[in-house]
């Protein structure tokens, strides 16, 4: 049992570390490029946005044939390069762009390692506590790095972070590998064992679920926007709903955690009612706001039980497929992360043709309640072969 107490800590040890970094970098990388030009900024953001889209794949193939722990090792080589550049002002675009490679590199291995290292009944609990330690990580980082840079200097803060990253790659050492299987079959084995997934019905609803997610989870981009506005909040009054926005999630994560294992058998469920429950936060959001700004803090219940559905659903696919756990878990990420900034234009289309409040309903409420329908068509499912 050690062993996984160690796994445990280095993961979310690494884990909040890689938060608190990158709730800096977030934004301060975004301010740096954006002095090169709107062209420059455009170009590399969306080269960055492809670059971490197909990383999360590359990264879930590794964690599947080579390993998890190598897997992140790796990830975190590539992550402290970007950082290096930073060092060199023209090395910038490089920057962002190994930045966001090193974002998606580990997501499939980080989150299946920690599935392996727990027993079955306390995976829900165990991966509810990343969201929380993310939102407070990032809130954390922002300021203290943010501080730093202020008082003494980027380079400083670069410093710092250098030597957080540092200590993050020498704590993946440690990690025990939990590969359930070394995988010695041929790409070729490997690509037919992976048609008898895709073309299988449970995977292909999982599939339509995330895609429709990822498309819903595009309108957080314009929640500022709607803010100021339609709803006519302040500069002040905005920053405080975003302060709740990322604080409100970290309890309520933890408890759907919770639901999670008490509901194993049946997650597709589980993930129903949630799904359905967050349909009425959105519709008060977008309809009632304006009227009253009160109801703009509806939009946190949404946010609260987002928290929770990505990870449930990757629990789900990691218990039904075994052996291509890394990839699938990757695919999810992409879909449910990277998608929403592919779909950000046709929220902004319907923004335009519509107006805001038909904007958020379409594109978010009719989205979750569409996902909803699917997922509440599995029935109670056992968790077996796919079919």
């Amino acid at each position: 049992m050690a062993w996984i107490k160690r796994n445990v800590a280095i993961l979310y040890g690494v884990g909040y570390s890689k938060g608190f970094i990158n709730g800096f970098l977030t934004w301060y990388l975004s301010l740096k490029l954006y002095d090169w030009g709107l062209a420059v900024f455009a170009v590399v953001r969306l080269a960055a946005q492809v670059l971490d889209s197909a990383a999360n794949l590359a990264g879930g193939y590794l964690a599947d044939r080579i390993g998890r722990k190598p897997t992140l090792i790796i990830t975190d080589v590539v992550y402290i390069s970007s950082i290096l550049c930073l060092l060199k002002p023209e090395l910038l675009p490089l920057a962002v762009l190994l930045f966001h490679i090193a974002d998606g590199l580990p997501t499939s291995a980080s989150f299946v390692m920690r599935i392996e290292s727990v027993p079955e009944n306390w995976r829900g609990k165990i991966i509810s506590i990343g969201p929380a330690l993310s939102y407070a990580s990032y809130a954390a980082g922002s300021f203290a790095l943010g501080l730093v840079a202020a008082s003494h200097g980027h380079t400083w803060a670069v410093y710092v972070i250098l030597a957080i990253s540092a200590a993050g790659l020498a704590a993946r050492f440690l990690l025990i590998e939990t590969a359930r299987r070394t995988s010695t079959s041929t790409s070729l084995s490997y690509l037919r064992e992976l048609k008898t997934v895709f073309t299988s019905r449970i995977y292909g609803r999982v599939l339509a679920v995330m895609t429709l997610l990822g498309i819903s989870f595009a309108i957080s981009t314009f929640i500022a926007p709607f803010l100021k506005e339609v709803v006519g909040m302040s500069e002040r009054e905005i920053a405080m709903f975003f302060t709740l926005y990322n604080l409100v999630p970290i309890p309520i994560s933890l408890a759907l955690g919770h639901l999670v294992d008490k509901y194993r058998e049946s997650i597709p469920r589980l993930m129903a009612a949630l799904l359905l429950a967050d349909f009425p936060f959105t519709a008060l959001f977008a309809l009632l706001s304006p009227a009253a700004p009160i109801f703009a803090y509806a939009m946190l219940g949404s946010v609260s039980l987002a928290s929770i559905y990505r990870a449930a659903l990757n629990i789900y696919v990691s218990e039904v497929f075994k052996t291509h756990r890394g990839l699938l878990v990757a695919l999810n990420a992409v879909l449910t992360a990277n998608l929403p900034g592919v779909a950000t234009p046709l929220v902004a289309a319907l923004w335009a043709a519509l107006g805001p409040t038909p904007a958020i309903l379409l594109v978010a409420a009719a989205r979750l309640a569409a996902a909803a329908a699917l997922l509440a068509s599995y029935g109670k499912r056992s968790t077996g072969p796919p079919t």
